[in-house]
């Protein structure tokens, strides 16, 4: 009786298993290993596809290259940054299973200081890969990101190289800086994704504005042929504000710290429409969303507490962070910053380290072609830091490690990544 069971069950899983394997043998030929045309396909390859490239390599010139080239005695300057984001994603593929998508970005930068004039490159990768099921594999791949990121400067003649089970997304600056230390400074750069780099501040008040402008693409998807060309589309980045406030607290900074407030705008870019080719996906218009944010971030209250305070003005009115840290430490555009006008003094010795632990509440806007819902996650991370100068070789080296979950950093670049947990790494090196 057992068996006839047995035999009964064995049949049904095959019938039902069957037209699985028809569907799947329909959408998959040749090396294909993803099944094409599910959600979570089109997920996947919309996630590659935005404009996080460009993000990250803007966010690594205005945060860590032009303020270590600002330094006086500095003669050259090199900073890499890499995010691991294991698991990030789910995939159905050709043998019926779902696999796991490993998502890692990074930047990489270096330039040089002829006084007056720097001139600076950087580029920035996105990658996703099948995550390993071997232990060693698993431990090796937040690794794999930062060397693809040294392959950035491709991205001059080709922004993409894509296979199911791996896929690479390059974007790149060229440029240069113009700096009179009584005054301000203005950089141009030229972007790799047919745009343009510009990046102004002012010396005094600490004002500063940065912006990428892109090319219009064309209209092919239905209904967005009749939309009017908005000046705004051709900006996917656009920041603006107050690098700090010591100017204006003077003396008080010893006491309640260092102030930042800044307002932030980025363009994510939709999902091309089905039947575009994936290396034509930049040259389509699709849909898209504004992502336009306040921040006040303060630094090193009562030497110990960090909070970050931010809300959204579009798509609708919400809080987009609550963050309260404690620990020592800032970020690194803000230290460098209090040592431009001295630049970094190479006959003393010196070291530094720091720790920092965050938590709070972070939430970001509905993005349907993302997979992502909106509403409120909650949010941690762990940074620790450390530097110093090396007078034998004339150097000035900072590291950094963060650790945590559903930082406003992280989901700026990777939206779908909500709670996923990530790794980063960077270092700086100024000589």
């Amino acid at each position: 009786m057992n068996r006839r069971w047995m035999l009964a069950g064995l049949v049904a899983c095959v019938l039902w298993l069957s037209p699985l394997r028809a569907s799947a043998q329909d959408v998959c030929s040749g090396d294909d290993k993803i099944i094409r045309g599910t959600v979570a396909h089109n997920l996947m390859y919309g996630a590659i596809n935005t404009n996080s490239s460009v993000f990250g390599a803007t966010a690594l010139v205005e945060q860590h290259l032009l303020p270590e080239l600002s330094l006086s005695n500095s003669v050259a300057a090199a900073h890499y940054t890499v995010t691991y984001i294991p698991a990030a994603l789910r995939v159905p593929t050709c043998d019926l299973r779902m696999q796991k998508i490993d998502l890692s970005g990074g930047a990489f930068g270096a330039g040089l200081n002829f006084g007056a004039l720097k001139l600076y490159f950087a580029g920035s990768t996105t990658t996703h890969q099948f995550a390993s099921d071997k232990a060693n594999e698993r431990v090796a791949s937040p690794f794999y990101g930062a060397g693809f990121i040294l392959g950035s400067p491709i991205g001059f003649f080709k922004r993409r190289f894509e296979r199911d089970d791996l896929s690479l997304t390059f974007d790149a600056l060229l440029g240069a800086q113009l700096d009179e230390p009584d005054i301000g400074s203005i950089s141009a750069a030229y972007v790799a994704s047919k745009g343009f780099y510009t990046n102004l501040s002012e010396h005094h008040l600490h004002t500063f504005i940065g912006l990428v402008y892109q090319e219009a693409a064309d209209s092919i998807e239905q209904g967005l042929e009749e939309q009017k060309d908005d000046p705004l589309d051709r900006i996917p980045y656009l920041k603006a504000g107050l690098a700090n406030l010591d100017w204006l607290v003077g003396d008080a900074r010893e006491t309640i710290g260092s102030t930042r407030i800044f307002a932030r705008r980025l363009k994510y870019q939709g999902i091309a429409p089905s039947n575009v080719p994936r290396d034509q996906v930049d040259e389509v218009k699709s849909q898209s969303l504004d992502f336009a944010t306040a921040h006040l971030e303060q630094y090193g209250l009562l030497k110990l507490l960090n909070v970050s305070v931010a809300g959204a003005w579009a798509p609708e009115p919400f809080i987009h962070e609550l963050t309260l840290s404690v620990g020592q430490g800032m970020p690194e555009d803000m230290m460098l910053e209090n040592m431009r006008e001295d630049g970094v003094d190479h006959d003393a010795e010196s070291s530094f380290f720091g720790m920092r632990a965050a938590v709070g509440m972070v939430r970001m806007p509905k993005l349907w072609y993302y997979g992502v819902e909106g509403g409120p996650l909650f949010r941690f991370s762990v940074d620790l830091m450390m530097g110093g100068q090396d007078p034998e070789h004339d150097s000035y080296n900072m590291f950094f490690l963060t650790i945590g979950m559903n930082t406003p950093e992280t989901l700026a670049l990777f939206p779908f990544a909500q709670n996923s947990g990530f790794m980063k790494m960077s270092g700086s090196f100024v000589f």
